[in-house]
């Protein structure tokens, strides 16, 4: 089936969708392609697997 994220977890770049995913040595920016959105959710199509760890808020402003 499809994957689907919460909505703010995917966030607006000029180069397109990013999420932040957890990685064993951090925070890592990933382009994703998006696909549906249903309500509060949104279909990544390619950049996720499932089962993988994401931020719900921008860590490149939180750092900013």
């Amino acid at each position: 089936g499809a994957l689907m994220v919460p909505i703010e977890a995917v966030f607006p770049r000029a180069e397109g969708p990013v999420v932040f995913r957890k990685t064993a040595a951090g925070w890592q920016k990933v382009p994703v392609g998006i696909g549906r959105r249903a309500r509060s959710m949104v279909e990544v199509k390619s950049g996720l697997n499932e089962g993988d760890k994401i931020a719900r808020h921008d860590l490149e402003e939180a750092g900013a």
